[in-house]
């Protein structure tokens, strides 16, 4: 019998862990689900709104997390914000630990100092090659 699929507060955790283990800054904009009362299952964010906000100094890069369990799927309101960001060059992750893991050595492997992370549809190498360090940032002069 196949194990049931990971909630995804756990796929979060998993995620925030390799994030930690790594070097890169999360901001958690994920309010929960909020039961009961007037505003029953609602959050102060607006709609569409990704889960996570990212920023890798040793890359000088940031982008966004749409955290979903295998099998979950996006809402439109966060294709829309997906599509938006995306449009003004700013990455955008949707998945789970895999497609993190697969973002974080795609940006490794850039190594360039770009500022956005690799584009939606970019070949996204997901072997399990070694990347290359990170690079030294430019120094202050």
């Amino acid at each position: 019998m196949k194990p049931p699929a990971p909630l995804e507060r756990e796929v979060k955790r998993a995620v925030l862990d390799f994030y930690a283990q790594v070097g890169v800054r999360v901001w958690n904009l994920d309010q929960g689900f909020r039961p009961g009362g007037k505003r029953h299952g609602t959050t102060r964010q607006s709609k569409g709104i990704a889960d996570l906000y990212c920023t890798w100094s040793h890359g000088y890069a940031a982008w966004w997390v749409e955290l979903k369990r295998p099998g979950g799927k996006q809402s439109p309101e966060q294709a829309e914000f997906q599509r938006s960001v995306e449009a003004c060059g700013v990455g955008y992750v949707l998945g789970g630990v895999r497609e993190v893991v697969a973002h974080y050595r795609g940006l490794r492997l850039l190594g360039n100092g770009s500022l956005a992370a690799p584009q939606a549809g970019a070949s996204v190498p997901t072997g399990a090659e070694t990347p290359p360090p990170p690079p030294e940032p430019p120094s202050g002069r």
